[in-house]
């Protein structure tokens, strides 16, 4: 499954910052790492995931911010299979 998404301010992507991928089984009480990417020149980021086993999941993606943009986050549960989820400026394009 691809997991795709955007890290914007006012429209402009975001160059070159971490975004840390993870998942949750336990309703958001504990999470366990995909993957730490950075968003490319556009301030897009992609990343394949193959979830081990069937059943409903919870992904975040996480930006930690910086001294010029404030942390973010934003979830997504699979089992809904949610297409589009955005939250102040950044988010998920796809989870397909």
């Amino acid at each position: 499954m691809g997991i795709n998404g955007e890290l914007a301010s006012n429209d402009l992507g975001l160059m070159g910052f971490p975004i840390r991928l993870s998942y949750s089984v336990t309703k958001r009480q504990t999470w366990n790492d995909i993957s730490l990417i950075t968003t490319d020149s556009e301030g897009k980021y992609s990343v394949e995931w193959m979830p081990s086993a069937t059943g409903g999941y919870i992904v975040k993606a996480l930006w930690a911010g910086n001294s010029s943009y404030p942390r973010t986050e934003v979830t997504a549960n699979l089992a809904e299979r949610v297409s589009v989820l955005e939250d102040l400026g950044f988010c998920i394009l796809s989870l397909a």
